[in-house]
């Protein structure tokens, strides 16, 4: 089971099963004045009800304690070239004339349908690492543009790497300047963070996660 924490206006935590979209969910109502005793019993009451990867965690919180957070990178992965011309619009850079960077430690076959996808929808791309030179004559022959070794307006990351503007899809839980992705229509309880409940629907197949969308972050 999945769970997610808000805080609560008592003294003693409090727990409420929910249900989304047919998947068990338990809303977790932190106490007002959060001490190590009251978090081993929140810990144990969460193990007892079967809960195993958390949606959110509060910061005050000993995580040695808690399942871990369930991880967002998958989702954002699927979406990474319509990610990368969102922050290209968002920025006012025109997409057919701008750089995508493709950044790794090394090529790998994951980087060719990725380039493949956004090169009809930019103008030029850029790779951090060598590429084979037969992946680079089927882009110039397929595309007639040769790879680029160049910062990019915006960089999709596999690793670590400081860039102005990136998709950081070597993170478990990407955070993206001013986007999230979203399922219009989603019942999601107040409180509950919205990426990671997708994530969850996702993973357990209650929803297809090629159908959401691109949207602007309000948080």
């Amino acid at each position: 089971m999945y769970a997610y924490f808000v805080p609560g206006s008592h003294y003693r935590a409090r727990f409420l099963q929910q249900s989304v979209l047919g998947m068990p969910l338990l809303r977790a109502e932190l106490p007002l004045h959060s001490t190590s005793r009251k978090q081993r019993r929140i810990a144990k009451k969460l193990t007892g009800l079967g809960v195993h990867r958390l949606l959110s965690a509060p910061q005050d919180f000993d995580f040695a304690l808690l399942p871990p957070l369930n991880e967002t990178r998958f989702l954002w992965k699927l979406h990474a070239a319509a990610v990368a011309l969102a922050l290209l619009e968002q920025n006012q850079h025109a997409p057919h004339r701008s750089i995508v960077e493709l950044v790794d430690s090394r090529f790998t076959p994951g980087l060719q349908p990725l380039a493949q996808e956004l090169l009809p929808l930019v103008g030029h791309l850029s790779f951090s690492m060598p590429v084979p030179e037969d992946f680079s004559w089927a882009l110039q022959r397929e595309f007639g543009v040769a790879p680029l070794s160049c910062p990019g307006h915006v960089s999709i990351c596999f690793v670590p790497a400081e860039r102005k503007l990136a998709l950081p899809l070597w993170m478990e839980r990407p955070a993206v300047p001013g986007l999230t992705l979203s399922l219009p229509g989603l019942p999601t309880p107040n409180g509950c963070p919205e990426l990671p409940l997708l994530a969850a629907l996702a993973q357990q197949g209650r929803i297809d996660p090629k159908q959401l969308q691109i949207s602007p972050d309000s948080t």
